[in-house]
């Protein structure tokens, strides 16, 4: 058997495991977290990928007596990018119902169909597709495929544009789900990926400062936002958010650290609860308490990188309405990638 054990935390995972056909090892630089699996086992794989990623349905999807994968993962915080190799094929599926994201995949070999939010896509070498909504995908690999992969949460998108309302629909509706890897940007984003997921035994120096994954990160996203193509009728958001719906964000953006009740909010959006309620769902993906939640969560988070360091954690966050402290952890890390302290600890290495 080989195993390459680094740290602690990789010989939790390697201990799960005393088969032959697996092998995993990390490396690990500031903000940065790679990963190498490779299988011949699907039961393997599968609880591997869901160990250092998410939940998966893996299976042999070609018609084979064997099968492998090798997938070689970086994760960025709450960004995570991987390339993906299989010369049996495979077929997989997953979903992220209650985390936003969306994901860009480039094929390098090989052909993939895609099914997510009501589109089937078939794309083969040199192209690039968009997956606008992850809550329900399915992947079938052809034969020697090969793939680059990234998950973007929907939040990071909104934050760096400043959007101010974090409708799916309103930012990526004109999207197109398919481009070729050669369209102008469509290769920068490409080539930031595979810097990210690189070798795992060299890294690039500008890796190894303490923000440069963090800075790549965000370079990839205002790099999608600003290069990948988007249909020619309309190079901007077009979906109109209702006018109840508008009132009710408004109010949010500017109350956010108030305490409300949902027919309160309703009152003053002028629409009845389950109207509001299924507004928030159709056009902002979300409910009305996920979304002040967010709100609040960026405006701790905003606070513990650029406002009055003599505040606590603690203080910050009992501001914005997290009076348990277990509870606010749990989500901000969950939004965010990182716990509170980490931010913090962010912020002094950036000074």
């Amino acid at each position: 058997m080989q195993l390459a054990v680094r740290d602690r935390m990789q010989l939790s995972v390697s201990q799960l495991f005393s088969l032959n056909e697996f092998a995993t090892k990390p490396y690990f630089m500031p903000h940065l977290r790679k990963h190498i699996i490779e299988s011949n086992s699907t039961i393997d794989a599968q609880t591997v990928v869901e160990k250092v990623f998410r939940p998966i349905n893996l299976d042999l999807h070609q018609p084979s007596d064997t099968f492998d994968l090798k997938v070689e993962l970086a994760i960025v915080q709450n960004m995570t990018f991987w390339r993906s190799a299989s010369q049996s094929g495979y077929g997989v599926r997953y979903g992220c119902p209650n985390q936003y994201h969306f994901e860009i995949h480039f094929i390098e070999a090989g052909k993939f169909t895609f099914r997510a939010n009501g589109e089937e896509i078939h794309a083969s070498a040199n192209s690039a597709v968009l997956l606008k909504d992850t809550k329900n995908v399915e992947v079938i690999a052809s034969q020697g495929s090969s793939k680059i992969g990234i998950a973007v949460p929907f939040n990071r998108l909104t934050a760096l544009l400043g959007s101010k309302h974090s409708s799916k629909a309103a930012l990526l509706g004109n999207f197109l789900s398919q481009v070729g890897i050669s369209v102008a940007g469509i290769e920068v984003i490409l080539q930031i990926a595979m810097l990210l997921i690189g070798d795992i035994d060299q890294s690039h120096p500008f890796l190894e400062a303490p923000t440069g994954a963090l800075l790549l990160r965000d370079a990839l996203i205002m790099t999608f936002a600003s290069f990948w193509p988007r249909r020619e009728d309309s190079l901007a958001p077009t979906v109109a958010l209702p006018r109840h719906l508008e009132r009710a964000v408004d109010w949010l953006d500017q109350h956010a650290g108030e305490e409300f009740s949902i027919e309160q909010l309703a009152r003053r959006s002028g629409a009845s609860i389950r109207t509001l309620q299924n507004s928030f769902r159709q056009y902002l993906s979300t409910s009305p308490n996920a979304y002040i939640q967010q709100i609040r969560l960026n405006r701790v988070r905003h606070e513990l990188l650029y406002g009055n360091e003599s505040q606590t954690i603690e203080q910050i966050a009992s501001r914005w309405g997290f009076s348990h402290m277990g509870y606010f952890a749990a989500r901000y890390r969950g939004m965010f990638g990182e716990s509170p302290s980490a931010t913090r600890r962010e912020r002094a290495n950036d000074q």
